[in-house]
């Protein structure tokens, strides 16, 4: 009976992430590290970063979901991000890439440091996280360590 509560513990902990609207989580499950940020409108932003030891043939991924995973809205390369300010195209091209390296890196820099997201789609503003600041600096180092999917390839 034990072993049952802590099963259903484990596995509702994987969809309570992200609960705190603007606060950032981080989990690692199946060979990603995962970042979630929630907003008070129920979206989730949830950035999946690939560390090889489980699909080797993938890529990181960034996908937008509303009501507690339930409703996928729409994943990299067709969002954009406007983050203080500056635009960016997360998987515009595949992170193995040297330009996707490049893209990738550059995102998730800003993402280690922002204090607004915007989130695009065809142009139009889906929704805004604004992270908070404590839970940003917690998260930050983690962030920037996702680098570009291995190995790099000069397509």
């Amino acid at each position: 009976m034990k072993i049952k509560v802590l099963i259903c513990l484990l596995l509702s902990s994987i969809f309570t992430m992200a609960q705190i609207p603007n606060v950032w989580t981080w989990d690692y499950e199946q060979g990603s590290e995962i970042f979630a940020i929630s907003n008070k409108q129920n979206y989730i932003l949830d950035i999946s970063c690939n560390v090889q030891s489980f699909n080797t043939e993938g890529d990181h991924s960034v996908t937008l979901y509303k009501d507690n995973y339930d409703k996928l809205i729409s994943s990299a390369p067709d969002i954009e991000f406007l983050i203080d300010g500056n635009a960016y195209y997360p998987l515009s091209m595949r992170s193995t890439t040297r330009k996707g390296a490049e893209i990738w890196t550059e995102f998730m820099d800003a993402l280690s440091s922002a204090t607004e997201i915007e989130v695009y789609k065809d142009g139009n503003i889906i929704t805004t996280f604004k992270p908070s600041a404590r839970s940003t600096e917690k998260i930050s180092e983690n962030m920037r360590q996702c680098g570009p999917f291995e190995p790099l390839t000069w397509d």
